[in-house]
């Protein structure tokens, strides 16, 4: 059994094998805190850089983002936080040790999130998204400005609305 407290699911079409590839590096470097889901479709490469990170590959069944990602989430074996990341998207060092932390100085909380950087191809950020209390304000009446990258859900209570 794992001992990783998240769950990172990854949808991909694996297009991208490029960014792909950084964006399991920055799940990978997260450490012991997190296992990986990638769904995608049925590609040797994408199985094998999957693979190459020690993530658990589903198929994808080719029905949206949001079932990809519900597809990811039955990879749960007793992990008690989920995230997810697009594969152009990279996790900040220590990003998921910090929103554990804060979901358990908080246990009535049902989720944490932090900042986003917006990068180009290159790597260079040029934007930060730091919705902070702003995000929480408006989330009832406006847009959502929560990143997911930047996001971490308490699965049980993720699973107790139905996912």
């Amino acid at each position: 059994m794992t001992k990783a407290r998240v769950l990172v699911v990854l949808p991909t079409l694996g297009e991208r094998l490029t960014f792909l590839d950084e964006a399991l590096a920055s799940i990978q470097a997260q450490g012991r805190i997190a296992d990986c889901v990638v769904v995608a479709p049925n590609k040797q490469e994408v199985k094998d850089l999957a693979k190459q990170y020690g993530a658990t590959w589903l198929e994808d069944p080719a029905t949206g983002i949001a079932a990809a990602v519900n597809v990811g989430l039955t990879g749960r074996v007793n992990q008690e936080f989920y995230a997810w990341l697009g594969d152009d998207d990279l996790f900040r060092p220590g990003g998921l040790e910090l929103l554990a932390s804060l979901l358990d100085a908080h246990p009535e909380a049902v989720l944490a999130f932090g900042a986003c950087d917006y990068m180009l191809d290159d790597g260079q950020v040029v934007a930060i998204s730091k919705a902070g209390k702003l995000a929480r304000f408006l989330l009832p009446w406006g847009p959502d400005l929560i990143p997911h990258p930047g996001t971490m859900i308490r699965f049980n209570d993720l699973e107790e609305i139905g996912g």
